[in-house]
């Protein structure tokens, strides 16, 4: 039988109680359909130092597990694309991401599978977020009206809109799956690790296609924060914008990667760029968008209303 959604998740020394609420929610979401369809989640393990927590985990008989363990730690990015070629040689219809430190709503695939069986032909169904913080303030953003009526990816450059590069907010079909997969299969071991903000470069990806899309008001994902900061503000950050560096440039050198000006600007927006990073920012100009100006592109504070409570 054909997957209609195959689910990623990726791990690295995860505890099993966290891997376990990520699978319940999943299940819990699952269980209230009334016609259920084929779902096969995919644990990506990115060589933990422990993986005794796959023979603890608990299971349901409406959600196929498979288990795929990297020979080596390659990074998030490199563990997100293990999980695009697994639904793709599976040939999953459509692909999802969840973060095994996240959860569902119970209503998740009750909306998700009334929306696409009545447009099967969406490449990516956009949903939303809310945000939990360590320290238990929730928030979440409110997209304006009119975000409704954006049909393609091209609508979004067009109109300046902002859309979150998460992966883990959209439903992607096989179109945009296969996509990604070839563009990145020829050349993956060639580029450097990223374990910060890999999503950006994902969704710098499929921007680079017309690939049709849509936006829908529900709030289906519940993302923890462990640290409510910036991720500027990581001790890391620096490296992860080398090697990001890196990743475009590579990208860029294969022919990958057109939409110089929105994609830089998608960057500027996305990392908020400080004037002492001013530096990374002439280097991303000059070395992969070879030297033109971002097109303006609001971000997710210019563009959302956010509620907290």
């Amino acid at each position: 039988m054909s997957i209609k959604y195959g689910i990623i998740i990726p791990v690295y020394n995860k505890p099993i109680e966290m891997i376990q609420r990520c699978l319940n929610s999943i299940y819990a979401s699952v269980n209230k359909l009334g016609s259920k369809p084929s779902i096969t989640v995919f644990i990506v393990d990115d060589c933990s130092k422990d993986i005794s927590y796959i023979d603890q985990l608990k299971f349901d008989s409406n959600v196929e597990i498979r288990f795929n363990k990297n020979s080596e730690n390659k990074g998030l990015f490199y563990n997100r694309f293990t999980g695009l070629f697994l639904s793709n040689i599976n040939s999953c219809q459509y692909t999802m991401f969840i973060d095994p430190d996240d959860y569902y709503s119970e209503d998740t695939f009750s909306i998700i599978d009334a929306e696409l069986n009545k447009t099967p032909d969406i490449d990516i169904l956009n949903f939303d977020i809310e945000g939990v913080y360590a320290d238990c303030h929730r928030d979440k953003a409110i997209f304006p009206e009119e975000h409704k009526n954006y049909t393609t990816l091209n609508d979004i450059i067009t109109h300046q809109a902002f859309i979150f590069h998460s992966m883990c907010d959209k439903v992607f079909s096989a179109k945009v799956v296969e996509y990604l997969v070839s563009k990145l299969d020829p050349i993956i071991l060639e580029l450097p690790r990223i374990n910060n903000c890999e999503d950006l470069v994902y969704s710098s990806l499929y921007f680079d296609m017309e690939f049709s899309y849509r936006h829908i008001s529900e709030l289906l994902y519940i993302y923890e924060f462990g640290d409510p900061n910036n991720i500027s503000n990581n001790s890391d950050f620096n490296d992860t914008l080398k090697n990001m560096l890196k990743v475009f440039t590579g990208l860029r050198s294969k022919g990958i990667l057109s939409r110089s000006k929105y994609l830089l600007g998608m960057l500027v927006s996305e990392l908020r760029l400080k004037q002492d990073m001013s530096h990374f920012m002439k280097a991303f100009k000059d070395n992969v968008f070879d030297g033109v100006e971002p097109i303006p592109t609001r971000s997710s504070t210019e563009y959302c209303k956010w509620v907290e409570y």
